[in-house]
Order: structure tokens, then sequence, then C-alpha cells
């Protein structure tokens, strides 16, 4: 089933360019090293490209990379970045992008969200429509759209809130999932409270699901795990494009799910049941330099322990961890409540581990609602073939308290500034008066409440 991906304003146009690449560097180390597959695996490593091929890619001439064209639709309100991936893209001889899927405009949005949901969106969508139509009726079998934006600028979380109203609108069975690449707190614009909090209100009523990317999070592993003393926005879009192909590419379902099934369905149904509940975070280990990759070994259990240390620490990284923090302590604490998760293990021996080598480390009953069955806690998603050249790699996204945390320190910012009519005058040059602030503080604030009370 191909996904079609909807990269929206700078940041979105930088990660998709990334997220791309991440697949085609996986792609590209199956045909250097064939996995061992292990008990439960079937599928071959040429079938696995195959897969993939078709859910993120037009393929012209079958089997052939350079005749490759991503399944995307880039869009952003000034010209400067679409063009610089979509040289990027070219120039790899891999991959590249549809001429004729893109939108531009002439202007920025000002870091001004209501510019760009009143103004640009309806402007470019008549055109931007008729791409992402092309692009679903090109698919034999649509799994949904994968939208990706950032919430700090106008443009991103503005224009990009319109779209994915209006792609749901337009194609209410797809699956719609968006990747939200949240600013960093010390602040990149100062009205980013603003534009976060109005974009996660829209989306949690729009999307089946919200994956949340927290700019401080990321630095931090980029400059743990990769060494690295200055990180740029390279580093930070190479991560995020790591742990998304991490839980898109192919996996089979432990359960029955085979790898050419719904990717984004499966997240959606799986992790997000509940209307209420959609704010997901995804942790994924390792993440190494390409030199310590080389000398780097790992073992199932030591993964599945610091992925569930991670988990109950709501940490985004392995290093530095508190190892006191268990089970019990976490949830008296309310902190990490969680909904559910899904599990995805890649690499060597994957097929041939037991459910209880996952569950002893992240089937803990202290962090689940009484009331959900123990069969919906947890689902599983695995293969025999190693992913971008680790040996084993395993991602877990979890519906949990952990974003909304992250949403109420957002919420406190933006009423401290509307409380002083920072700003509001500029949102109502577009259209957004102040009782559209007030019903996206009480829709936010109305998602922080049900996941503190789970």
């Amino acid at each position: 089933m191909s996904i079609v991906t909807l990269q929206l304003g700078q940041c979105g146009n930088q990660v998709g360019h990334a997220f791309f690449s991440s697949i085609i560097e996986d792609l590209a180390s199956g045909d250097c090293r064939r996995a061992t597959s292990g008990r439960a695996v079937t599928e071959t490593d040429d079938a696995y490209s195959e897969v993939s091929r078709n859910r993120f890619f037009h393929c012209t001439e079958a089997g052939q990379q350079q005749a490759m064209r991503a399944r995307a639709v880039l869009c952003d309100a000034e010209e400067k970045v679409v063009a610089m991936v979509t040289e990027d893209a070219a120039k790899s001889g891999c991959w590249a992008y549809a001429n004729n899927a893109k939108v531009c405009l002439k202007r920025g949005s000002g870091n001004n969200w209501a510019q760009g949901y009143r103004h640009h969106g309806p402007k470019c969508w008549p055109n931007l429509s008729e791409i992402v139509r092309r692009q679903a009726e090109a698919s034999d079998r649509l799994d949904g759209f994968l939208a990706l934006m950032s919430l700090a600028g106008g443009t991103g979380s503005g224009l990009g809130t319109f779209v994915c109203e209006q792609v749901r609108d337009e194609y209410p069975e797809a699956n719609l999932i968006s990747g939200l690449v949240w600013p960093h707190s010390r602040g990149e614009v100062s009205v980013q409270a603003y534009n976060s909090v109005l974009t996660t209100a829209h989306l949690t009523a729009a999307c089946d699901a919200l994956l949340l990317f927290e700019n401080d999070r990321l630095q931090d592993a980029c400059e743990r795990r990769l060494g690295l003393a200055r990180v740029d926005v390279g580093h930070l879009n190479a991560m995020i494009g790591h742990q998304l192909g991490a839980i898109l590419q192919p996996a089979c379902g432990v359960q029955s799910a085979a790898a050419q099934g719904p990717a984004l369905g499966g997240i959606a149904a799986s992790l997000c049941p509940h209307p209420d509940l959609r704010l997901l975070q995804l942790r994924c280990l390792p993440y190494a330099s390409e030199r310590a990759k080389e000398f780097s070994g790992f073992a199932w259990p030591g993964l599945l322990r610091h992925l569930r240390q991670m988990l109950l620490a709501g940490a985004a990284v392995e290093e530095g961890l508190d190892w006191r923090q268990d089970a019990a302590l976490t949830a008296a604490s309310g902190r990490q409540r969680c909904f559910a998760s899904r599990l995805w293990l890649r690499g060597l021996g994957a097929g041939s581990l037991c459910p209880a080598d996952w569950e002893q480390h992240l089937l803990l009953p202290e962090l689940h609602p009484a009331w959900l069955p123990q069969s919906d806690r947890l689902t599983v998603c695995r293969t025999g073939r190693p992913y971008r050249g680790y040996e084993r790699a395993c991602a877990l996204v979890s519906n949990c308290a952990t974003g909304a945390d992250t949403l109420d320190r957002s919420i406190a910012r933006a009423w401290s500034m509307f409380a002083a009519k920072a700003f509001v005058h500029q949102y109502a040059r577009f259209g957004l008066e102040e009782a559209a602030f007030l019903d996206c503080f009480a829709a936010a604030e109305q998602t922080v409440f049900n996941y503190r009370n789970l």
C-alpha cells in the first residue's frame, strides 16, 4: 500500500527530503548485505525492497532506482527550500521529486499562523488539491497521507493545518498522520506558543494521529549519540528521517499483518482508537555515527531494556537514564501514563524472539488504564532484515502523557501572552478573532486533561 507524503513549509520539505534519503539508504544497505531471516519472517530482501519502493515511490521502470519518483507533494510559501531539496534529490542519482508535484507562493507567512491558515491555504489549495489527487490516483492501494510540518513558523503550521483539514474532507476514509516538529523551548520565534497551540487544537480533530518530534529532545540525542559539539538543522532532520523510516518501512505483524499491509493504518488503528488521545512519542534505538556504527554491537535484551527505561523516564536518548525509576514510581507520579504502544524489531534474530522477550520489558500493567484489554496495550511488528546497516534496531511509538506535558507548557506560555494581548492584533488582521483563540485553548487543555486522567 502506498503512502503520499505532504511536505508543508520549510521544515516539512527539509524533513521530507531527509526521510526519503533514509529510505534510499536503507534499500542500498540491503543490496550490500543479505539479512538472515528469523523463523517467523518469510519475506526475502528483494520482496522487502519491492514493497518499500511501491510504498514510497513511483517506479517507471521496475527495479530501477534511477527511475524512482517520490510519492510526495511539496508546498511552501517561498520557492527557495523547495528548489533546494528538489535539486539535492536529483543529484543523488537514485531518486527525485516529480516536476509537477510542487506548489510555491511568492511571499512567506511572517510566522503568522492566521496568515498561513486563512490566506495562503485557500490561495494555494486549488492547485495543491489537483496534485494530491494525482498522487492518490497513482496508487494502486492508498494507505494514506503523511503530513510533515513545523509548529514554529506560519506556513508549516498555518498552511499545513489548512491542507490537512482539506485532505481529511476530500479523503475521509484515508489514514492521515501528521509529523509535527515542536520548536525549541528556549524559543525560535516569538509567537511559537500561539502557533503550536492553534495547530495542535485543529489537527487533533482532523488527523488520526500526531507524531511529535521535539527539537530539544532531538538535539540532546544528537549531542549524546553523535558526539557533536554543534548540532545544526541537518542533523535534527536526519534523525527524524531515520526514526520515520524505522516505523514505516515494511515489517510483518506478529499477529497476522503482512509486510505489505497498511503502515499508517496499523499505527492509527493500534495506537489511536480513542478520538481524544492522538499524541504519539517515538523512541528509536540505536543511533550512532557511521564511524561508531562499525564498532558497535547490540543485543536484543539490552535494546529492549533501554527502551523500557526510556519509556519510564520519558527520555529520548538511552544515555544518562535514571535506572532507579521503576514502573511503580512512574505510575505513582502519573507523568508517563500510557494508553498503547507499538514496537518494531528489525534485524538478526528478530524472528526468533518470543512474546515473553518483549512483554517483560514493555508490557507494564502499572502504566496502562485498567479498563484497556491487555491485548491492545502492545502490538509488535518485526522483520529479519537489518535497518540502515544496524544489525539490530528497534523503535517504539507510544500514545502516552509525555506529549501532553509538552503541549501543557506551550499552553501556559500562550495564555501568558494572550492575557497581555501580545501579537493578537497580528492574527486579527487575517480574521482570527479572540474567540477562535479561546476555542483552541479549550481544545488543547481538554487534550492535556484527558492524558492526565488516563
